[in-house]
């Protein structure tokens, strides 16, 4: 484990614990529906729409304005403003009083947390090394399971430990415990956001380099493999986002459990299960189509360029006929990116 974590740049360590609080404060809706329901009123397709279908609207169109964002500015600053707009959401959240406020506040959850991915993955790529961009996105991505789980554990927990209504200081009435839920789970927010703000982001700020490729061209002769992730994906983040969006609601409606005790026992599957195989994708990846990777650092100098040519060219005739196709694909799409 420990020379699996090694070559990891230290920045994905932080971007992971920014994914872990981006899905943990996604997740505390659907840890506490039954309450939200009853203190707003709302039927479950009411909730669902606020709960997924406001924020996923949100997050998918806010996406597509985020990719030039990325390509333009201060990476490590554009994520701590996402950051800070959806913790804000997150606090809006915990204060809504009727369905259009709480809508309102989920699509300004999914406006802020666009930001994060497309950011931190354009920072993995640049900073972590060629042949262990698989680890550092699995890194990264375990932390979305994990940040679930955490919300689901850790959120149960306080559930059990918090009266039904919590006294708060200053205020004449106390608050039913979902809310103080979600202001409790802005604050490790700003914790990160502060730490990004001290992250370098090297190549920004100064004069902007010419784009070493055009992506219509590259989307264009790779249709069909985009295609089938984007198909792909849809599929697993259908099945993925409704179990989790339900599967609380499912343990208390059906097995009759308590609302903490659902949350910490559907917690405690997500926290375990999950992480494995983002780990071992990881792994996998970065072995390569021949079970080799590429020794350089990401190709951002000549001689590093010249060690990723040479590495494809030796790999192509060390491989199998059956694999040298993958090999000569990737070279020929470094050539292009470079």
């Amino acid at each position: 484990m420990r020379g699996f974590l090694a070559p990891v740049w230290p920045g994905v360590w932080l971007l992971a614990a920014a994914h872990l609080l981006a899905f943990a404060d996604r997740s505390v809706a659907a840890l506490v529906a039954p309450a939200i329901k009853a203190d707003l009123g709302l039927s479950d397709f009411a909730f669902g729409l606020a709960q997924g279908t406001a924020f996923v609207a949100a997050y998918a169109v806010a996406s597509l304005g985020v990719g030039p964002l990325v390509d333009r500015i201060h990476r490590p600053r554009l994520i701590a403003a996402g950051i800070l707009v959806w913790s804000l959401a997150s606090l809006a959240c915990g204060l809504a009083t009727d369905l259009p406020e709480f809508m309102l506040a989920r699509l300004l959850l999914g406006l802020g947390q666009a930001a994060l991915t497309p950011a931190a993955l354009a920072l993995i790529a640049a900073r972590q090394r060629r042949d262990r961009i698989g680890q550092g996105v699995s890194l990264y991505t375990a932390g979305a399971v994990l940040g679930r789980g955490a919300a689901l554990l850790l959120g149960g927990g306080l559930l059990a430990l918090l009266p039904a209504m919590v006294p708060i200081f200053g205020f004449a009435a106390p608050a039913p415990a979902w809310r103080v839920l979600f202001v409790l789970s802005a604050v490790p927010n700003l914790i990160v956001m502060i730490l990004l703000l001290r992250l370098d982001d090297p190549g920004r700020g100064g004069p902007r380099l010419r784009p070493r490729m055009r992506v219509g061209p590259w989307l264009a002769r790779h249709a069909g493999r985009y295609a089938a992730i984007m198909i792909a994906g849809a599929a697993v983040t259908l099945v993925v986002q409704t179990t989790n969006a339900w599967g609380v609601t499912l343990l208390v409606r059906r097995f009759g459990l308590p609302l903490p005790t659902a949350g910490m026992l559907f917690g405690i599957v997500v926290a375990v299960a999950a992480p494995l195989g983002q780990f071992a994708g990881g792994r996998l990846l970065d072995r390569g189509p021949a079970g080799t990777a590429c020794p350089a650092q990401p190709c951002s100098s000549a001689s590093s360029s010249a060690r990723c040519r040479s590495w494809a060219s030796s790999a192509s005739r060390t491989a199998p006929a059956s694999r040298r196709r993958p090999s000569r694909s990737w070279s020929s799409a470094s050539a292009s990116a470079r």
